[in-house]
């Protein structure tokens, strides 16, 4: 099951992620 999850990144730029994203960050795998 994916979700569409709406994280901000490092850089404080928010951006939506659909389930795992291949180059994420710990938090972005961790909420999404």
């Amino acid at each position: 099951m994916y979700f569409a999850c709406e994280f901000k990144d490092q850089d404080g730029d928010v951006f939506i992620g659909m389930g795992k994203r291949l180059k994420g960050s710990d938090i972005d795998r961790a909420v999404g």
